[in-house]
């Protein structure tokens, strides 16, 4: 009585067919996208029906994740598949850019945050004040010459 909201074949190419347990599919999608659940659970199961800045359930992003900054570079599909990982605009605030060498700026970042035009906004982690524990020194603020006399500052 209802085929254009039961039956798959009436829906649209993204939406998950309702017979099926996509629920569950969607609990592990990595794992579990495989076999019928691909066909019957496209909105969980496939990239090109997931948001920008989901990772494709079909490509290992966990392995990306484990060294963003190296695997993002060296899997020529990565960025592409795992966003989440990948991607700047898809990061948190706080987190460096995997695809910036933020571990150079890291090593002095008093100075290479204000001498490479760009890693302030790739390497908040190492550069924004904001993103920093409470006890550490702002890398933008020339604290070294306070830390030589301290007293007089």
């Amino acid at each position: 009585n209802c085929p254009a909201v039961c039956e798959k074949e009436c829906l649209d190419d993204c939406d998950n067919n309702p017979l099926y347990d996509c629920e569950s599919i969607e609990e592990n999608p990595s794992a579990n996208c495989v076999g019928d659940a691909l066909e019957n659970c496209p909105a969980v199961c496939e990239k090109a029906c997931l948001d920008d800045c989901d990772n494709n359930p079909l490509y290992d992003c966990e392995f990306i994740e484990q060294d963003p900054s190296t695997n993002c570079v060296d899997f020529d599909d990565a960025v592409a598949n795992c966003p989440a990982v990948c991607e700047k605009e898809c990061l948190d605030d706080c987190d460096n850019n995997p695809l910036y060498d933020c571990e150079s700026i890291e090593q002095d970042p008093s100075t290479n945050c204000v001498d490479f035009d760009d890693a302030v906004e790739n390497c908040p982690a190492v550069c924004e004040k904001a993103c920093l524990d409470d006890c550490d020194n702002n890398p933008l603020y020339d604290c070294e010459s306070i830390e030589e006399n301290p007293s007089a500052n």
